[in-house]
């Protein structure tokens, strides 16, 4: 005999940056640098930060990261070369999107 109130909140605003803005190149660079293979263009379906930085802000913004097949499980871990691949990546792309 209990009613239910649902309300939705919008939490984040989609976006896209264009394949030539110069974060994008930097990180497909950086990838290609770290992993000798070229990192493929793509979207996502996740709520973050990201959307904050670009909308509010105007500040570049990509996401890109490590394997997430065991984000906020019981067990959550990364593999260890996984993370340092992620690691020259994200140096390297701010390195080169700060030139």
């Amino acid at each position: 005999g209990a009613g239910v109130e649902l309300k939705t909140v919008r939490t984040a605003e989609a976006f896209i940056m264009e394949k030539d803005d110069p974060i994008v190149t930097s990180l497909r660079g950086s990838y290609q640098i770290a992993t000798g293979k070229e990192l493929p263009l793509g979207g996502v379906s996740i709520v973050g930060d990201g959307s904050k930085f670009i909308n509010i802000a105007g500040i570049p913004t990509v996401y890109h990261g490590i394997d997430g097949s065991t984000a906020h499980s019981d067990l959550e871990y990364i593999h260890l070369d996984d993370f340092v691949r992620a690691t020259k990546v994200y140096l390297g792309t701010a390195l080169n999107f700060l030139q």
